[in-house]
C-alpha cells in the first residue's frame, strides 16, 4: 500500500516495486490515512506496507492487521515500542536510507533481541563503506565508527545550482566510482547472522531527520538569527515528538511576552511547520569549545513538561477539561493542565494532533462508536461530507492531495489544533464551530477569556512602541505585523507611526516607512504623525517625519498646523525647527 506522499521520495520505491513485481499497488486517500490507518489497511487488505514510524504510531496499538505480512519502517529512529509490538506477528524491516541515493539502501529484519540502531546489509546494486571521517573515503575497520558512504547506479547527479556543496558530499571512491558522503555515523556489526550488520548512530553534523524529514538545524538557525531580536542562537531537537528547541541570545532585550511572541511569529512567517522551534530559550552567551564553536553538549535541555502553576487555582470549563482530558491521555502527562497550556510545549506535534483531534471528535461529536464519553451532550456541527471533512472543506471532500496541515476543514481538523495551541484558544474556537459539551441549552456553563494568541501582533507592536523598545518594533515589523495598523491609506484611525512620533527615535520612523507606512495618516481628529511628535517634543521623530514627506503647511480638521502642536509641548526649539528646516508654516 501507498501511504507516502506525492512528494517524498519514498513515494518511487513503493510505486515501482509494487508494479514491476506483478502486485497491485493500493491507495487511499491521505486524509484517510492520517484519519483511520487500521481501517484502510483493513478494507484494502493490504499485505506490505512501508512508512515511517511517525505515520505508523497512527495505527491502533491494538489493531488487528490480518492481511498485513511485511511492515517495513524508515526515515527515522523505530521506537523500541514498536518492536516489541509487530516483530512478533510478522516480517518487520527497518529500512535506512537517504534520498541522494534514491530512497533506500539497506535493510534488516527486526526481532526483539535487535536494537533498533540496526540497518542490516545493503540492498541488491547498492554499496555501501563506513570510511574513517575527515579522510579520502579510506575505509574503518569492523566494529569502528566512521561516516556512512552510499554508491551504486542510484547515486545523484548532485545538488541542482549547488556545485561547492555537490563537490564536498558527492566523491569518487577509488576503483568503486562515486559514492555519496551521508554525515551519517555508522559501523559494521557482527550478529549472530553470517553477514555484517550496519549500525546507524545518526548526524555528525547539524542536519536531523524529525517524523521522517530532514532538516538542516543550521538552516533553521540562520533563518532564526534574521530576527532584530537575535544576536546568536543555537537549535536541538526536544523530546521525543518530533519538536525543535531554540536557545537565543537577545539584542539588548529581555525575554518576555512581546519578544516571545515577535520570535514565534517570525519563525512562523520564514519557516515551515516542521521546522518551527517550539519553545524558545533566552541565555546571556551560548557556551563555546576551545575552538569557539558553539558547545552543544553543554547546552542543558529543559523538562519536557512544566506543571501550570495556575492548573488548580482557576477551573476549567467542561469543553476544556475534555480537550484537557484528551491532551493528557494522548501524551502521556502526569501533571493537571491550566487553561495556558501549550499543545506544542506538552512535546505534542502533528502526529500527536490527529490523535487527539480524533479522540475528540469521537466523544464530542457523538461518534464514539462504543466508546464511553466524557461528559454528555452532542456537537451541532454536521457536515454531509463525512470524514474527510474532518480535513477539506464540503466542495473539495474526497481530495487525496490535501494534506491536514494545508486545509481549512472542520473544528476537529488537526491543523486547527496545530495553529491554537493553547488550551482555552482552542477551546474557544471549538464552541464558536457549535461543539457542546455538558450543558443542557446548549451553551457552556462559563464565559471563558481567551489567552492571547500568537497571532496578537498589533497589541504586542502598540506596547513596545509606547514603551520606546525599537530592537522588538524593528523584529515585530519583520514578524509581519502591519506598519499601518491594519488601516488602508484614505482610512483614519491612530497608527503605529503616530505612536512612534510620541517616545521612539527617528531611526523607529524610518523603519516604519521602510515597511509601508504612511507619514500623512490622519487621526480621527485629522492629526498626522508629525504633529503628534511636535506635541510631544520629540525632536528626533519630527525631524525624520518631515524629511520623509510629511508637508511643513500640514493641519488638523482644527486648521491647528504644526507650530501650533510645536507650541504646546513647551519647548521653543520646536517652531524653530520647523521655521529652520525651509518649509516655514504660512498662517502662523
Amino acid at each position: 500500500m501507498l501511504t507516502a506522499a506525492f512528494t517524498f521520495d519514498p513515494c518511487q520505491g513503493d510505486t515501482f516495486c509494487a508494479l514491476i513485481s506483478g502486485a497491485k499497488l493500493a491507495l487511499a486517500p491521505r486524509v484517510r490515512l492520517l484519519q483511520d490507518l487500521s481501517n484502510v489497511l483493513c478494507q484494502l487488505e493490504a499485505t506490505h506496507v512501508c512508512a515511517t514510524p511517525a505515520l505508523w504510531r497512527l495505527a491502533e496499538t491494538n489493531a488487528q492487521l490480518p492481511h498485513l505480512r511485511c511492515l517495513s519502517l524508515g526515515g527515522e529512529k523505530m521506537p523500541p515500542a514498536t518492536i516489541q509490538r509487530w516483530a512478533p506477528q510478522l516480517l518487520l524491516r527497518n529500512i535506512y536510507g537517504v534520498t541522494e541515493a534514491t530512497v533506500y539502501q539497506t535493510a534488516m529484519c527486526m526481532s526483539a533481541e535487535v536494537g533498533p540502531q540496526m540497518a542490516g546489509k545493503p540492498l541488491p546494486g547498492v554499496q555501501v563503506c563506513v570510511a574513517k571521517w575527515e579522510s579520502t573515503l579510506e575505509p574503518e575497520e569492523l566494529g569502528q565508527e566512521g561516516e556512512i558512504c552510499l554508491g551504486g547506479p542510484g547515486i545523484a547527479r548532485g545538488y541542482l545550482g549547488l556545485p561547492s556543496l555537490t563537490a564536498e558530499r558527492f566523491r569518487c571512491q577509488p576503483g568503486k566510482g562515486r559514492c555519496y558522503r551521508t554525515g551519517d555515523s555508522g559501523r559494521w556489526t557482527e550478529l549472530a547472522s553470517t553477514y555484517p550488520s550496519l549500525e546507524v548512530f545518526g548526524r555528525r553534523d547539524t542536519q536531523i531527520k524529525l517524523n521522517g524529514e530532514r532538516i538542516e538545524l543550521g538552516e533553521v538557525e540562520h533563518l532564526l538569527g534574521t530576527s532584530p531580536l537575535v544576536t546568536q542562537c543555537a537549535v536541538m531537537p526536544w523530546g521525543n515528538q518530533g519538536n525543535l528547541l531554540a536557545y537565543v541570545v537577545l539584542a539588548g532585550e529581555t525575554m518576555d511576552g512581546s519578544v516571545y511572541l515577535a520570535l514565534t511569529e517570525h519563525c512562523d512567517c520564514h519557516l515551515p511547520r516542521i521546522m518551527r522551534p517550539r519553545r524558545l530559550v533566552a541565555m546571556d552567551a551560548l557556551p563555546v569549545t576551545a575552538n569557539g564553536k558553539i558547545d552543544r553538549a553543554a547546552l542543558i535541555c529543559p523538562p519536557e513538561v512544566e506543571v501550570d502553576k495556575g492548573a488548580s487555582l482557576e477551573p476549567l470549563s467542561p469543553l476544556e477539561e475534555a480537550i484537557a482530558v484528551a491532551w493528557t491521555s494522548e501524551l502521556s502527562l502526569t501533571v493537571p493542565l491550566g487553561p495556558s497550556a501549550d499543545f506544542y510545549l506538552l512535546g505534542g506535534g502533528s502526529v500527536q494532533a490527529v490523535r487527539v483531534t480524533r479522540l475528540l471528535r469521537a466523544v464530542l461529536h457523538g461518534g464514539g462508536g462504543g466508546k464511553a464519553k466524557w461528559a454528555e451532550g452532542v456537537s451541532d456541527w454536521r457536515n454531509p461530507a463525512g470524514d474527510a471533512s474532518l480535513f477539506l472543506p464540503p466542495d473539495r471532500a474526497g481530495d487525496a492531495e490535501c494534506h491536514f496541515g494545508l486545509c481549512d476543514g472542520g473544528p476537529f481538523a488537526p491543523c486547527a489544533l496545530l495553529e491554537r495551541p493553547a488550551l482555552r484558544n482552542y477551546a474557544s474556537f471549538l464552541a464558536d464551530a457549535g461543539v457542546r459539551v455538558g450543558c443542557k441549552n446548549g451553551e457552556l456553563t462559563s464565559q471563558t477569556s481567551v489567552v492571547p494568541a500568537h497571532g496578537d501582533l498589533p497589541r504586542a507592536l502598540q506596547s513596545a512602541l509606547r514603551t520606546g523598545r525599537e530592537i522588538l518594533v524593528h523584529a515585530l515589523l519583520v514578524a509581519r505585523a502591519s506598519a499601518t495598523g491594519g488601516l488602508g491609506r484614505r482610512q483614519q484611525g491612530t497608527t503605529p507611526l503616530h505612536w512612534a512620533a510620541q517616545r521612539c527615535s527617528g531611526s523607529v520612523v524610518d523603519v516604519l516607512v521602510a515597511f509601508k507606512a504612511h507619514v500623512t495618516h490622519s487621526t480621527e481628529a485629522g492629526a498626522v504623525p508629525a504633529q503628534v511628535a511636535a506635541a510631544a517634543g520629540n525632536a528626533d521623530a519630527l525631524r525624520a517625519l518631515l524629511d520623509k514627506g510629511t508637508p511643513a503647511c500640514v493641519r488638523d480638521s482644527g486648521k491647528q498646523s504644526l507650530l501650533h502642536y510645536a507650541a504646546r509641548s513647551g519647548c521653543a526649539a520646536r517652531p524653530q525647527y520647523i521655521q529652520s528646516s525651509g518649509r516655514v508654516l504660512q498662517g502662523w
